[in-house]
């Protein structure tokens, strides 16, 4: 409490002698200097506070802590004047000192960081700087504004702009023009561009949005609209969703093209496409009714094709993987395009072949002649043409050998360049076909007319009265006949059998039987000829199940046994023995005939394959009961095959499995 006392001191006035003059200049000089100095911090203060963002504002506000205590050591030297409390007087100049001399301390070590500071001059500067910066990126914008709708108009794209909260639309002038509208006259509202639509595409457009949006994903999609004039065009529209802090779509922008050529393309794409596909069911019929052999083949050709035709999307996509070559040369006749279907033909690779000359894909003997053809071609007025109109033309593969061919070509002028595109395709196949067709109808047609020829002279004979029916010649012409009916019949049904089963027509009724009762039927069966020729049979069986079509295995074991007792002498023996071997049954047919030659052991299972072509006639043959045989055994996952020595008989061997896959055993 000392410091608050006045006890034992003499008043301030008396230093000035209490001259009034002397004591209002002081009274009046310190009081004005006490409110200028507690003036100056409530300005700074309030400085401070507004600007937020000043650095080292709190030396300003210690500042301001000096200067209000300095104000009041000047309104203490008013009070002693009066009240000679001299210790707070010099407390508060203690006070005074030592803030001063903090803010004088805390001002040296801020000075090296203050004068890092630019000047305003250097702050006005970089402001200036900054601004051309500004317009420099301004006017950088607006160029790449310019440029973005050049390249928008370039490509044919316009672009929009959907508020979904005012449900305001802003289209480019491109997309205007892309719905068959006047620049400048859409109104911005979705009524317009819906009126633009065409009806059955605004339920699945309004659709893919609504999936795009739930989804938060892209949205695209392709729709059609309705120009003014009534043309209707394809559009493909691709948008963004932006989304509030919410989480809610508040904005949608996107781009439109045009891309009705694309469609026209795909349309005539799908044309190529049904017209080739049209093409290969043509094909595949033709061949089905030269050889039911070739169903397999066939079949599997035609799910490529059907293959490559769902899978093409583009016509460059069938050029390159047709089924026929595609090659197309320049007017010097070097390879510029080879397809794979070329590659698969000729046996190289498009990398070998492409800047090399034509020469290469043809006969050594013919190249010349198709260079001049070519030439020839080249000077016509005519754009394509098939080629070998006058004779057969071949290609050459790879390793050197030759192939028949069918190919067209046509050309294409390019400014001062020609082009020409060769299709060709392998015929060998077909070729093949053909000759196997032929030699089929030659054999077939050889066989019925044999038949035939013995019945129309028989009853040409019978008719023309030269003999009577009932006479001895008449009933033998009658019997020679009625054997070549029987034979004719055969002969028939035994083509429409071995048909039947090689297409599949005809399907295996396999059920649970016994090999003995298998041997025992067929015994039964061919033991009459047996009688007849004065043949014994000796057999062998065994009772083991088996898994088989009874009536069919009956029918290959009668077929053998027949003729192994057609082609014995009398007195001969014909064996009959079956064999367990592991999971197969081998049966057995063995007689003492002629034998067959070495080089006849394969072909003897082929059609109308006999060992001597007098056998037919001989021995009432059809020249179709091995291949029969070899038929239904296949069908069964078996094997036959025969062993022979000529002059001592042959020996038929066939296997078949006891427990196939398709067995309930």
């Amino acid at each position: 409490m000392q410091v608050f006392t006045a006890e034992g001191f003499i008043l301030h006035g008396h230093c000035y002698l209490w001259k009034p003059e002397l004591v209002w200049l002081h009274v009046v000089s310190d009081t004005l200097i006490a409110i200028a100095y507690y003036s100056i911090p409530l300005a700074l203060i309030y400085f401070v506070g507004k600007r937020k963002d000043l650095p080292f504002n709190w030396i300003f506000l210690l500042f301001s802590s000096f200067i209000v205590a300095c104000g009041t050591t000047h309104l203490m030297e008013v009070w002693t004047l009066w009240h000679p409390t001299y210790w707070l007087s010099g407390a508060l100049k203690a006070i005074t000192a030592a803030v001063s001399l903090y803010t004088a301390i805390c001002l040296i070590f801020l000075l090296p960081k203050a004068l890092v500071f630019p000047s305003l001059a250097a702050i006005n500067q970089d402001l200036e700087r900054e601004m051309g910066d500004r317009q420099q990126a301004e006017e950088a914008l607006k160029v790449s504004e310019q440029r973005l709708r050049l390249a928008l108009e370039a490509v044919q794209m316009g672009t929009w702009d959907w508020n979904l909260l005012t449900h305001q639309l802003i289209w480019s002038e491109e997309h205007e023009r892309l719905l068959g509208l006047a620049p400048g006259t859409f109104d911005g509202t979705y009524e317009t561009f819906d009126a633009c639509l065409h009806p059955e595409d605004r339920e699945s457009l309004m659709e893919a949005v609504d999936r795009a949006r739930q989804e938060q994903i892209d949205y695209n999609q392709t729709y059609r609209v309705i120009w003014p004039d009534g043309s209707t065009h394809w559009i493909e529209g691709r948008g963004k969703f932006f989304y509030s802090e919410t989480g809610e779509p508040v904005r949608m922008i996107g781009t439109i093209r045009d891309i009705s050529p694309r469609k026209q393309a795909e349309a005539a794409l799908q044309i190529e496409k049904n017209n080739l596909e049209l093409r290969v069911a043509e094909r595949t019929a033709e061949l089905l009714q030269v050889n039911r052999r070739l169903q397999s083949e066939l079949e599997e050709r035609k799910r490529i094709q059907e293959a490559l035709e769902v899978s093409q999307a583009r016509f460059a996509g069938i050029l390159d993987i047709a089924e026929d070559a595609i090659i197309s040369i320049d007017r010097n006749q070097h390879i510029t395009l080879f397809n794979q279907g070329a590659e698969r033909i000729f046996g190289y690779s498009a990398a070998e072949v492409i800047g090399q000359p034509l020469d290469i894909l043809l006969p050594l003997g013919t190249a010349q002649i198709h260079r001049h053809h070519v030439a020839d071609f080249g000077h016509s007025e005519v754009q394509s043409r098939r080629m070998g109109e006058r004779r057969e033309i071949f290609g050459r593969h790879k390793d050197g050998s030759e192939f028949p061919a069918e190919a067209s070509i046509s050309k294409l002028n390019l400014d001062r360049e020609v082009s020409y595109t060769v299709f060709l395709q392998d015929v060998t196949d077909r070729k093949l076909i053909d000759r196997m067709k032929n030699e089929f109808v030659s054999v077939v047609s050889h066989e019925l007319r044999t038949p035939l020829t013995s019945i129309h002279g028989s009853l040409g004979m019978l008719a023309s009265g030269l003999l009577k029916a009932d006479s001895q010649q008449g009933k033998r012409m009658l019997h020679i006949a009625v054997d070549s009916t029987d034979r004719l019949v055969r002969l028939i049904n035994d083509i429409l059998d071995i048909e039947r089963i090689e297409s599949g027509q005809v399907q295996m009724e396999k059920q649970c039987c016994n090999v003995d009762d298998l041997i025992t039927e067929a015994v039964n069966v061919v033991q009459a000829l047996a009688d007849k020729g004065e043949v014994t049979l000796s057999v062998a069986s065994l009772s083991i199940p088996l898994w088989a079509d009874p009536d069919r295995i009956v029918q290959t074991l009668t077929n053998l046994l027949s003729n192994a007792i057609k082609f014995s002498l009398t007195g001969n023996t014909v064996w009959l023995t079956v064999q367990q071997q592991q999971e197969l049954v081998l049966f057995t047919v063995k007689d003492q005939g002629r034998g067959i030659p070495l080089d006849k052991l394969e072909s003897i299972f082929e059609r109308f394959q006999q060992v001597d072509s007098s056998d037919s006639r001989n021995h009432e043959g059809t020249g179709l009961g091995l291949a029969i045989c070899r038929s239904i055994v296949q069908q069964h996952n078996g094997q036959i095959w025969v062993e022979s020595v000529l002059g001592e008989g042959s020996t038929f061997y066939f296997t078949l499995p006891i427990h196939p896959s398709d067995s309930p055993l």
